[in-house]
């Protein structure tokens, strides 16, 4: 109401008078009056409470303890206010602030008061305040240019999901026998013969994803691997997502998961134009053929835009001390964070810490070079590296160079061990007929 009637007046003088009036937009940092007049509401609720505070008890007001430049004029400001932090029980800021100006000590500021706890180690290693990091996007502008792949399960069967990252969110599904490297890499394979390969392959750390036989693939196809952050489903949501979409439509309609992928594949992702569908999408592009070169530097498509080492990584640099906290039901408030080293900024969401890619969320500056003697020791859980058996090794170099012989392991005598199920299982290989008194006797005869 206050502003219509100021501008009724403009109205009335202008039609009065016969004036011609010019408007112009002068912003706040422009405006002598604002600049004179408008001061943040914490500094002026800051000194209504300084002067109730000095009415009632006669104390100095803040203003008169800090300096014209805007510096305390303690000499340890720093120092106290660790000291009461530490007292306390390494309360947060606002706590920590009361019980220093409730002792008298009136030059203590909310800035100065976080400066001191975001540096206090033990804050950062336990239970950790959230921070913020910038968001990002897990697609591409380009059709094919980067794959998400993943491995689930619907009502007891094992499947490959392959989603494309790009405007088309075309899906795959392959029915997995075993969930190892050499199956996923067998169905990747003929994905990628039929398709063509994409530029890279966003994935999980599981260990079939981790293994060499994986790295060996990608290398062949010239694709690059790119790993989510540990313990963040949402490095990889857009599979996941997928994932959902078609269990729920499976579910509700009774039908196999072929048919509901079939269904997603050719429904139009607007709901009106039949070539917004993800099959139109992804049929409509330029393949990529297997490298013609050893080194697989075929694809003269520039690689995707990413923001200088500078700009990436939410304040970490590589080398700097961290704190490294897994998150989930699992992780306790009352659990000590795992320190370690930044190895490698990856991008603004994600970063690598001691090789195992992480979240910024779950990353903390450590500011001392060894944790404290009150911290329990702490086990690593970072997801284990695959570790590949004799036989894997063989398979794996056999294809890559046939001429290398490769010894095989003898069959010991040990038996394996015992494994706990909840139901007795049967193994599937067919024994040999006993020989009896030099005698091959049948299985059917007792």
């Amino acid at each position: 109401m206050l502003i219509r009637r100021r501008v009724d007046i403009i109205r009335e003088l202008v039609t009065e008078f016969q004036l011609t009036i010019t408007i112009e937009l002068v912003k706040t940092d422009q405006n002598p009056a604002d600049v004179m007049t408008r001061v943040p509401k914490e500094w002026l609720r800051a000194c209504r409470a300084e002067e109730e505070t000095a009415t009632v008890t006669g104390a100095v007001p803040v203003a008169a303890a800090v300096a014209p430049d805007g510096e305390s004029t303690h000499p340890d400001t720093a120092a106290k206010i660790r000291a009461v932090h530490e007292n306390i029980g390494h309360q947060g800021v606002r706590r920590t602030l009361w019980y220093l100006r409730r002792d008298g000590e009136r030059w203590a500021t909310k800035p100065a008061v976080r400066a001191v706890i975001q540096t206090c180690d033990v804050c950062q290693s336990i239970d950790p305040a959230p921070i913020r990091w910038r968001h990002g996007s897990l697609g591409v502008q380009l059709t094919w240019e980067r794959l998400a792949i993943d491995v689930t399960h619907y009502r007891g069967d094992h499947y490959l999901t392959v989603v494309d990252c790009g405007p088309s969110r075309y899906g795959i599904w392959r029915r997995l026998r075993r969930s190892d490297a050499a199956e996923i890499t067998a169905h990747l394979e003929a994905v990628f013969l039929e398709h063509g390969a994409p530029a890279e392959l966003l994935l999980d750390n599981a260990t079939e994803f981790r293994g060499h036989r994986m790295g060996a693939f990608a290398a062949r196809w010239g694709v690059t691997l790119r790993f989510r952050a540990v313990h963040e489903a949402g490095g990889n949501g857009i599979v996941e997502r997928h994932h959902r979409t078609i269990k729920v439509m499976s579910a509700r309609k009774g039908c196999t998961i072929a048919e509901s992928l079939h269904r997603y594949n050719m429904t139009p992702r607007d709901g009106s134009q039949p070539e917004s569908a993800p099959a139109a999408g992804v049929f409509r592009r330029v393949g990529r053929d297997l490298p013609v070169t050893g080194a697989g530097g075929h694809d003269d498509r520039p690689p995707p835009a990413l923001p200088a080492d500078s700009e990436r990584g939410a304040g970490f640099r590589e080398g700097d001390l961290v704190w490294v906290r897994r998150r989930g039901p699992a992780t306790r408030c009352t659990d000590v964070s795992r320190p370690g080293t930044v190895t490698r900024i990856v991008t603004d969401q994600l970063i690598e810490v001691d090789g195992a890619p992480w979240h910024v969320r779950c990353v903390r500056h450590r500011h001392t070079g060894q944790s404290t003697a009150a911290d329990p020791p702490i086990e690593d859980d970072s997801e284990p590296a695959m570790s590949l058996g004799a036989s894997e090794r063989s398979s794996a170099v056999g294809e890559t160079d046939p001429s290398v012989e490769v010894e095989l392991p003898q069959p010991t005598s040990e038996e394996p061990p015992a494994q706990n199920s909840a139901e007795p299982r049967r193994s599937a290989r067919v024994g040999a007929p006993p020989e009896r008194f030099g005698v091959l006797v049948p299985n059917n005869i007792g």
